[in-house]
């Protein structure tokens, strides 16, 4: 796919030079130049078609994404465990702070278990099937 736009992106370059050089001065340099001239032009357009294509995808998957838990209070009303990275600060601030109850802030031990966590959010957030 890459190598037939880059194909193409060259060869619209080329043309828009032949067109131009007969009636725009900065297209009448020597040869090289002209090379180097539709070189720069084509990755300036793949640049920018990468650049659109990129935001276009990130658009699409913010507008698909579903997150059940809006905030806080939403959290803390939705009944579910709050899982966390056993060394971190998490479960004392849920605990004292924000007075979850011990029961709901579950330490995972390893990485086997973190990578399930990760696998299970993006599944619910609909990035993953």
């Amino acid at each position: 796919m890459w190598f037939v736009t880059g194909i193409s992106i060259l060869l619209m370059g080329i043309v828009i030079s032949v067109l131009e050089h007969q009636f725009d001065e900065l297209f009448r340099w020597s040869s090289p130049n002209q090379i180097k001239s539709v070189l720069w032009f084509s990755c300036h357009i793949l640049n920018v078609k990468s650049s659109y294509t990129a935001s276009l995808s990130s658009i699409q998957i913010v507008q698909q994404l579903y997150l059940p838990i809006k905030g806080i209070e939403s959290l803390m009303g939705a009944k579910i465990h709050i899982e966390f990275q056993n060394s971190s600060f998490l479960e004392n601030y849920l605990n004292q702070k924000l007075h979850f109850p011990k029961s709901r802030v579950v330490p995972l031990e390893n990485e086997c278990d973190l990578q399930k966590l990760s696998e299970r959010a993006l599944r619910m957030v609909g990035l993953l099937p």
